[in-house]
Formats: structure tokens, C-alpha cells, sequence
């Protein structure tokens, strides 16, 4: 009788165990192509841009209604979406990264498990998008320039600060001293 409550207790143990399952990605870019320009450009330095961290959450590939994942505690949260680069602190070239610690979810592994990359250099007007790529539960290491690597995008931004189009409309009175009224027509 103890057998079968023991054998029945490790298959409890066992089922809550993969209903949260959880991964600790290590994910790099070895081949520290990213620059200041698609081709030919300047690696970046240390800590002047952030490689955003993405969700594929309906698994076709990079596409703008992609989510970064939460960072928190909850369920299904992470421990960071984003990374400053350090390719030359943690690998010896600029335009490389090394996340350490570990991208990680603990509380479970959001189903598909997709994820994508994403640079943004607005200054330059490019940005740099990794291949999508699937986070396997457990301890796992992705070096993003063997598993797809990277499409560089030119004339675009990532958003950040863009100035607003000129405001057109709007009149301010400069004819008195004590206050300014300001009108706008549509």
C-alpha cells in the first residue's frame, strides 16, 4: 500500500512539475554584427543600445503586434524583456550581448514558446530584427547569429521620441502683458 501512495504521490509531483514547467534561456550574438549601418557600418559599444526581447505569441515569425513579455513575479512573467548591449565586456566585440543573467520564466513556459529580437538605432534610421526562434524548457543556450541571424531594416524607427507632425491652427495673442490666449481651429 505504501508503494502505490508513493507511486501516486511522485505522479502528482510529477504532472505539477511540467504544468510549471519553466526555461532559463542564455541567449548571445556571437557574431556581433550589429551596427551602426546594414552594411559596412561600426559595431555598437557597450551599453548604447537595448536588444528588446519579444514574444511570438501567434508563432509567425516578427510582425509589429508582438508583445514583450511581463516582467514580474505572476504567472508566465519574466525576469527582463530588454538588455543593454556588452558584446565587448562579455565577448570582445562591439555589437554583441551576452544576457546574463538568464532570460528566464520560472512559473511556466507561455505556449508557442517564440521569442524574437529586436535593435533599435532611430538615429540612423535602421533597426535590426532576429529570426524567431523557440525557448525549450530547461537550461538552454541561443546563439543568434547560427540560428537565423539577423535582417537589418533601412529608412524606418523603432518609435521612441519622434517629433509630432507641425502643429497647424493654433494662434497666441502677443498683445498683452498679463496673459496669452491661445486659439485653435481644426
Amino acid at each position: 500500500m505504501k508503494f502505490k501512495t508513493l507511486l501516486f504521490a511522485g505522479c502528482i509531483l510529477l504532472v505539477s512539475g511540467l504544468a510549471n514547467a519553466q526555461f532559463n534561456a542564455i541567449i548571445y550574438n556571437t557574431g556581433c554584427e550589429l551596427a551602426d549601418a546594414c552594411v559596412g557600418g561600426t559595431g555598437y559599444p557597450d551599453g548604447t543600445k537595448t536588444v528588446q526581447i519579444f514574444w511570438d505569441a501567434n508563432n509567425n515569425g516578427p510582425t509589429a503586434d508582438d508583445v514583450q513579455p511581463v516582467v514580474g513575479e505572476g504567472f508566465n512573467e519574466c525576469n527582463f524583456n530588454s538588455l543593454l548591449l556588452n558584446g565587448e565586456e562579455m565577448l570582445g566585440c562591439a555589437g554583441g550581448f551576452l544576457t546574463d543573467p538568464a532570460f528566464t520564466i520560472v512559473t511556466g513556459t507561455p505556449l508557442p514558446s517564440r521569442y524574437w529580437l529586436r535593435v533599435c538605432d532611430d538615429a540612423n534610421s535602421i533597426m535590426w530584427i532576429s529570426t524567431a526562434f523557440t525557448i525549450a524548457n530547461g537550461l538552454n543556450e541561443y546563439d543568434i547569429s547560427t540560428i537565423g541571424g539577423w535582417t537589418c531594416v533601412e529608412d524606418t524607427v523603432c518609435g521612441g521620441c519622434q517629433a509630432p507632425p507641425a502643429v497647424q491652427g493654433v494662434l497666441a495673442s502677443d498683445n498683452s502683458c498679463a496673459n496669452v490666449t491661445i486659439s485653435w481651429t481644426a
